[in-house]
């Protein structure tokens, strides 16, 4: 299969969607099937992406944590994760929590917060590799995360990829 950095890129070619030319020793359709690779590798990203932090945020929500307002960083090497849980008023066995992250492309910092189903696709791979940090970082911050994330364990073994 054709990777993107195979491709040579031409200063002197002028196409609106960047400067691109490709091989001719390339067969027909090989550019169609990476770009088509590529953009379900996006897709399927940010799913798992908005999935996991959606997933934590109420699992937060459901894990005792004493005190009042708890926030903690996480890093990856160009993501920042933070998470936010504080005490909920109305239900006094529940938390509130907020997780968002901060990616860095290109000296460029783009922020996301509670929903991530809108993240760019220059950030989504970022973003996507930074999520270890995040979930390890939880884990050892909330302990109780492990007693609720047993049931998912469980269920993975179900249909083991």
């Amino acid at each position: 299969m054709f990777f993107l950095n195979q491709v040579e890129i031409l200063e002197n070619i002028n196409h609106p969607r960047g400067n691109l030319e490709i091989r001719k020793y390339m067969r027909k359709g090989e550019i169609i099937e990476q770009i088509i690779a590529g953009s379900e590798s996006i897709d399927r990203m940010k799913h798992e992406i908005n999935q996991i932090v959606t997933m934590f945020i109420g699992l937060l929500e459901g894990a005792s944590r004493s005190g009042g307002v708890h926030i903690n960083d996480f890093r990856s090497n160009k993501c920042h994760w933070r998470v936010r849980t504080e005490p909920n008023e109305l239900v006094t066995t529940q938390s509130k929590a907020s997780i968002a992250c901060w990616a860095e492309y290109n000296n460029t910092t783009t922020f996301y917060e509670e929903r991530f189903d809108n993240i760019s696709q220059k950030n989504v791979q970022i973003i996507y590799e930074g999520l270890p940090v995040l979930v390890d970082g939880l884990l050892g911050e909330y302990p109780d995360l492990n007693r609720l994330l047993e049931p998912i364990f469980a269920a993975a073994k179900v249909f083991p990829s």
